[in-house]
């Protein structure tokens, strides 16, 4: 008789128990088969699609590449139970010419981290341009030149921790609408087949800011309705984004969706995969705006744009709109003045100094008495407070912008005033089309970037009315942003306004020329010929008093004979 093994029960089934869970590990674990790549690799310019079974969500996943016993993080913009693509980070590691290899790392179901079978190779291109700073870089992605064209987002960016001008943020236990500070302003890389040297930029008088451009890892999108907001909603939460916001706006007629990218993916790779999913919708960044405020010249001031003495009844029945700073609706400047404010600032946030947003809004509606004279006392005023402090920056970005235009066109008001500028936004554009539609004028302010400054938007935006600004002789301000999309030009050196706490002070930039342009298409709508926004758009540049090159001063000067007279 052959001697048997005998079990006794609870260690049987701790043995099946065992084989159960590892064949269920060995089934789930992810099989890479193999990747495509280019003959070699650049890293921050390079993507590796990589082809296998078993990969699942990216749920507790992520793509790695082994250098010694250091783990490269990619960047991935698309996961699927069969393909993968991952963006080739810049890293210091990848030395040219070197072969690395790939895989996927994920969590077992008892939380150890595994490798995934079937590691590949690739190898980095043994060339690197290396630019002025001796940072190792490649030949950046073709740029579209332009101000009619998209701004371009930074060199090499191939993820926020690297290149991006922002740190992260914790949306669990940060404020959505406050980005954090500033970390690095510069591109990498030489756009050129032929390497040329870089030229230090001529030296100016006014110090330079580094600038904000978007918060990170956030991603604005756009649907129709909430039915096809829910959709989107249980797609993208298995594609592993987070759901920041999603509100609906009935004056923009869209349902907007924040969303924060998923680990490991920045903002670009985000965008460009989304706008592949989803074609039919607006989709960006949430970008960072400011404010278009300058440095004054002079204390001199006067009007020249052929404006007769306003009576307390101008623009009476009529709505101006403003998305800015809150206003110091308490100054003796607005006493008898109709004005509605709303703030869409979060609590917890700093709102930003009040000066920017009253100095406007008396521009229009001073109270003579007071020192200052509006030029449209009688209109009533909308003002949207959107604007917050930030490391001693006065910013707002795209979802308080499209909150206020949502009820600034709820309310009807004739025309929008934006006085501040970013990079193109495609939701901004979007929203600021359907205020168009409505026959809603929109102006904005040139920007302050000097005359090479790169175009700045919503002001380059079709259909927006772009104003420049100039000196009490006529000239272009020193700081003024030129382009092909000015439209107009008007006084904004040295304008005599309020300040919060019933005082006045003297302002100067682009932000101060911008109101004058939205008052005269605000008085114009009273004529019975002028009806449409691009009638009395053509009627002021037809008036215009021209002054030189269009790129530098538009049509010229603004002229507005008799526009309000008692």
């Amino acid at each position: 008789m052959k001697p048997t093994l005998k079990l006794n029960k609870p260690l049987s089934h701790l043995l099946a128990i065992i084989l159960v869970l590892f064949s269920v590990q060995l089934a789930a674990a992810p099989y890479i088969t193999k990747i495509k790549t280019p003959s070699c690799v650049t890293p921050g310019k390079s993507s590796i699609g990589i082809t296998g079974r078993n990969f699942g969500t990216a749920f507790k996943k992520k793509v790695v590449v082994y250098s010694g016993r250091t783990l490269i993080g990619m960047e991935v913009t698309r996961w699927s139970n069969r393909l993968i693509t991952a963006f080739v980070p810049q890293n210091n590691l990848f030395k040219p010419g070197k072969v690395f290899y790939l895989r996927i790392q994920y969590k077992t179901n008892t939380g150890q981290m595994r490798n995934s079978n079937g590691r590949r190779a690739f190898s980095i291109c043994p060339q690197l341009i290396i630019n002025s700073t001796n940072r190792r870089t490649t030949i950046p992605l073709r740029t579209r030149k332009g101000s009619s064209g998209k701004t371009p987002s930074p060199t090499g960016d191939s993820g926020e921790t690297d290149s991006t001008e922002y740190t992260d943020i914790d949306t669990q236990n940060t404020d959505p609408n406050n980005p954090d500070a500033i970390i690095n302003s510069t591109g990498s890389g030489i756009n050129s087949a032929t390497v040329r040297q870089r030229t230090a930029p001529p030296p100016t008088t006014q110090k330079v800011k580094r600038q904000q451009k978007y918060i990170p890892r956030q991603v604005m999108l756009t649907s129709k309705n909430m039915q096809q907001a829910n959709k989107l909603y249980s797609v993208v939460l298995q594609q592993g984004y987070k759901v920041i916001s999603r509100r609906h706006y009935k004056g923009l007629g869209l349902v907007l969706t924040i969303l924060r990218t998923p680990d490991g993916v920045s903002a670009d790779q985000a965008i460009t995969s989304l706008r592949a999913q989803y074609k039919q919708s607006a989709i960006d960044r949430n970008t960072v705006y400011t404010l278009h405020a300058g440095k004054p010249e002079s204390l001199k001031y006067m009007q020249r744009i052929n404006w007769s003495t306003p009576t307390a009844t101008c623009g009476k029945g009529l709505k101006v709109g403003l998305l800015d700073s809150a206003v110091d609706t308490k100054h003796k400047a607005f006493r008898s003045r109709n004005i509605i404010q709303k703030t869409f600032i979060v609590a917890g946030t700093s709102p930003a100094s009040r000066l920017h947003g009253t100095a406007i809004a008396s521009q229009w509606l001073g109270n003579s008495k007071s020192g200052i004279a509006g030029v449209i006392p009688g209109a009533t005023l909308y003002s949207g407070a959107v604007f917050y402090k930030k490391n001693k920056q006065q910013l707002t970005n795209s979802n308080l912008v499209i909150s206020g235009l949502d009820w600034l066109i709820v309310n009807r008001v004739d025309v929008i005033n934006l006085s501040f500028g970013g990079q193109r936004n495609d939701v901004i554009e979007k929203s600021i089309k359907k205020a168009l539609s409505k026959g809603i004028s929109v102006v904005a302010s040139a920007g302050n970037g000097g005359p090479k400054g790169k175009a700045v938007y919503p002001a380059a935006q079709k259909g927006v009315v772009a104003v420049t600004a100039l000196t009490v002789s006529n000239k272009i301000y020193a700081y003024a942003t030129h382009g092909h999309y000015i439209d107009l030009a008007a006084p904004g050196v040295n304008i005599l306004v309020a300040k919060p706490g019933n005082r006045i002070k003297y302002v100067s930039g682009t932000s101060f020329s911008a109101p004058y342009v939205s008052a005269a298409l605000l008085v114009l709508k009273r004529k019975k010929n002028l009806r449409s926004h691009h009638s009395r758009l053509r009627w002021l540049k037809q008036k215009a008093r021209s002054l030189g090159t269009a790129k530098t001063f538009g049509k010229g000067l603004l002229q507005v004979p008799g526009a309000c007279r008692g």
